[in-house]
């Protein structure tokens, strides 16, 4: 027996001594660097998901127009939506080491959560240990509605030289991110399209992108986009290339025929022309017609540079401009129609006059 409990305690010693196995600690992710893509998700999770986004590295001007920084940006678009315009938002973040004033003045800036609002230009700047970030609007100023969310964009701590794995590779995976130059690019025409019959629902302010549908519903195009401007809601259909394209338009101001080189009116509508100067300024034939409210225009122009082969008949274009559809206000469906039209949606402007 006493052998017995010697090997048993020789067991006991032998298997405390055993070295025991031990897991290989996971290190830690590394952080990657700043990216356009991972601004481009920030946006979206503070103002919403755009319709594109797109960004790249450059210049960062701090004062205009000759104080810059090197940087990065990121700039979402926003279609516009019925009683809302159309917007786009930059988001833009320098690591460089800034100590000027971002050309704030005491009348010229203010304090809002954290970060400086400026005046003059409109933007939020929120500096940072290393460098700053700047939020800025295609809108003359910050809507009011989208301030607070502008705010906690500008001053997200996330906004450094380095980010989380994890983030970088979700910016890297959004499909809303796009590589090209946001215009018609090689989209051929195409069309006419078929537009849902009117529904009975309640009537709501029109939409660039609804103006675009009805256009499409009457002649071929290769992409679309929002035109408007302050006191006009209009959207382009161009008609494979910069230099033909048709414009329809809700407007506050009637046809100025004095800036024309000819008019005349056929019933409720007049038809303007414009001769133009090739190559510097096109043809432009006008249309234009009181919207049912009583208090605006709708207003259809064809600029072409070659007059002479001009594709759209003037039937066409009298049929276009008097589609009963076409009002300040618009049924939903129409609306809704635009949304999902089926032509290429572009949010550069036309580069050619």
């Amino acid at each position: 027996m006493r052998g017995n409990s010697v090997l048993v305690s020789l067991l006991v010693v032998l298997v405390g001594c055993a070295p025991v196995a031990t897991g290989t600690p996971t290190p830690a992710p590394a952080e990657v660097g700043m990216t356009p893509e991972v601004l481009g998700l920030l946006i979206e999770e503070h103002v919403g998901a755009p319709a594109a986004v797109t960004g790249g590295s450059g210049r960062l001007t701090l004062v205009p127009p000759t104080e810059w920084v090197e940087g990065i940006s990121a700039t979402a678009y926003y279609r516009a939506r019925p009683g809302q315009p159309g917007l786009s938002i930059t988001l833009s973040y320098s690591p460089t080491p800034y100590a000027g004033s971002f050309g704030c003045t005491a009348s010229t800036c203010e304090q809002r959560g954290g970060v400086l609002l400026r005046h003059d230009p409109e933007g939020l700047v929120s500096p940072r240990e290393r460098g700053f970030v700047e939020v800025t609007t295609s809108a003359e100023g910050l809507p009011p509605d989208l301030l607070d969310a502008a705010i906690a964009l500008a001053g997200d701590p996330r906004i450094a030289p380095a980010v989380e794995p994890d983030l970088a590779s979700a910016a890297a995976a959004n499909p809303r991110w796009r590589t090209d130059d946001l215009g018609c690019g090689a989209a051929a025409i195409a069309g006419p399209i078929a537009l849902p019959a009117p529904g009975s629902g309640p009537l709501e302010p029109v939409t660039p992108q609804a103006l675009a549908a009805v256009v499409a519903s009457h002649v071929g195009g290769s992409c679309a986009g929002d035109a408007s401007s302050p006191g006009a809601v209009r959207a382009i259909v161009y008609l494979g290339a910069d230099t033909d394209r048709l414009s329809l338009a809700i407007t506050e101001d009637a046809l100025a025929c004095d800036q024309l080189d000819h008019c005349e009116h056929r019933g409720d509508v007049t038809l303007g022309r414009s001769e133009g100067d090739p190559p510097d300024r096109p043809f432009r034939l006008l249309l234009s017609r009181p919207a049912p409210d009583g208090t605006h225009w709708v207003t259809l122009e064809h600029a072409t540079h070659d007059a002479e082969r001009s594709r759209i008949p003037l039937p066409t274009l009298i049929a276009l401009v008097t589609d009963p559809r076409v009002g300040a206000e618009v049924d939903a469906a129409l609306n809704h129609a635009g949304d999902d039209l089926p032509l290429r949606w572009r949010y550069t402007p036309h580069t050619v006059e």
